[in-house]
């Protein structure tokens, strides 16, 4: 979370604007200067648009959830609706009305004014409106981000109209899972690190997230909800990590999901593990572990 936002849109913004320059000079070399290399060059700028688009969505997408969390847990309540939240923050820069501090300068639209500015030194005219941002959950791992845009590109022998639909896809690792934080009074946090269900002990201690779907998905997840998806993620509980904390223990499932909610299926002791490592049976099925009698 560390990286410059504002410096990655004037890196694309740069990158962008130089490769349309040269294209642009090595044009003014030829004479006469034909029709078919203009529509080329705005050709050109069509498909960079597009391109950094979906790049830029990412980059202002993962910002966006960045916000939604840290307001979360500021707030030390979930949120109500996290698509319409994301999409105020993606658009506007701001959530429930108020500028967040976390899109200064890194909404979709500052973009779009910059690559506008970038147009016009090139003496083309372009215009962008966003028609639509949805959010889905397309995997345990990654959301979608879709953006629709109306487009229009002038130059002084062509002009072109076109719509762009573009996906770009956020990996949700390295994002922090609020639970911990509303659950633990912020004594512990919990950063996204993925791994697979083989090492579950290992994974545990580790404090790694596994697929599991009777977990919730990450969307569901930042609205405080515990039913399972097909996309469902958890962690289990180191319950070792809260008696350090002096935390009160409790005797019951340690699926994150289950642990620090009203949720309270009957739990039972693991083989071979520690004496806290405690599990329903449908957890205890699906991680392969056997139940001592």
């Amino acid at each position: 979370m560390a990286m410059n936002k504002k410096g990655m849109f004037f890196t694309i913004g740069t990158i962008f604007l130089i490769g349309l320059l040269i294209l642009t000079i090595q044009t003014q070399r030829e004479e006469p200067q034909s029709i078919s290399t203009r529509i080329s060059t705005m050709n050109y700028f069509v498909e960079d648009y597009e391109n950094d688009l979906q790049r830029v969505g990412e980059i202002v997408g993962k910002r966006a959830l960045v916000a939604i969390t840290n307001d979360i847990i500021k707030q030390k309540e979930y949120r109500t609706n996290v698509k319409k939240d994301f999409v105020e923050l993606f658009l506007l820069k701001t959530l429930d009305n108020n500028p967040n501090k976390y899109m200064k300068n890194t909404s979709i639209n500052d973009w779009i004014n910059q690559i506008e500015l970038a147009a016009n030194k090139l003496n083309l005219n372009f215009y962008a409106e966003i028609k639509e941002v949805t959010l889905t959950q397309s995997t345990p791992f990654y959301i979608d981000v879709k953006i629709k845009t109306n487009n229009e590109l002038k130059g002084k022998l062509a002009e072109f109209n076109f719509n762009s639909t573009i996906t770009s896809r956020i990996h949700i690792e390295g994002l922090e899972a609020p639970i911990y934080s509303l659950s633990t009074y912020n004594q512990i946090s919990r950063i996204i690190r993925f791994a697979d269900k083989e090492n579950v002990l290992d994974n545990t201690l580790k404090g790694y997230f596994m697929h599991n779907p009777s977990a919730p998905s990450y969307l569901n997840r930042l609205e405080g909800k515990t039913t399972g998806s097909e996309y469902g993620i958890e962690s289990l509980v180191n319950i070792q990590e809260l008696a350090d904390k002096n935390m009160d223990i409790k005797r019951k499932s340690i699926a994150d999901y289950i642990y620090f909610s009203e949720l309270n299926p009957t739990a039972y002791q693991i083989q071979n593990t520690k004496n806290w490592f405690m599990l329903d049976t449908e957890h205890a099925d699906y991680y392969n572990l056997k139940i001592e009698e």
